[in-house]
């Protein structure tokens, strides 16, 4: 196949054309949360979520988890996706962690879609409820699950081909 110089431009100009089609009169700020977006959008920063150290390890349990924002919000989440805000949600430099009470049990690894949670045992022991927060960088956000799991040593929740998908809030 033989392209002619005329056709390449042609081709380059249809690109550009698209390109910059939905560009605004050189405003390239990224509007603030409208009210159909309900505030979902926040000023948070990063949070510093750690995992606690290998001696409070000794019991465990492993979260396999899908965060689905439009489970929770999903005006919302149709509004900020037909919006100019950038990202994936969840992306890769958002955090999903567990506690019990302000104690950080475990911080998720995020591979492919899906947070792989290592949960320490919390202090009080087993059969204790454990909450799941997780950050949007996207949307500089923090949001807790509605429904808390329960710490049970040696177990796992959810899997690859059946994540647990749990509904969040978003926390103020």
């Amino acid at each position: 196949m033989k392209l002619n110089i005329y056709n390449l431009l042609t081709l380059a100009a249809c690109g550009l054309l698209l390109a910059f089609s939905s560009c605004k009169g050189g405003d390239d700020t990224i509007p603030g949360p409208s009210s159909s977006q309900g505030g979902m959008v926040g000023n948070k920063e990063k949070p510093a979520w750690q995992n606690p150290t290998d001696q409070d390890m000794p019991f465990s349990m492993t979260a396999i988890i899908r965060v689905n924002l439009s489970i929770s919000y999903p005006q919302q989440m149709a509004a900020i996706s037909e919006s100019s805000l950038s990202g994936q949600i969840p992306g890769q430099n958002d955090l999903l962690a567990a506690f019990s009470g302000d104690k950080c049990l475990g911080v998720a690894q995020y591979i492919d879609g899906l947070f792989f949670l290592y949960i320490a045992r919390p202090p009080q022991g087993a059969d204790q409820a454990i909450d799941i927060y997780y950050y949007s960088a996207t949307l500089k956000n923090i949001f807790v699950a509605q429904k808390a799991c329960t710490f049970v040593a040696d177990d796992c929740k959810g899997s690859v081909s059946a994540p647990l998908e749990p509904s969040f809030l978003k926390t103020d």
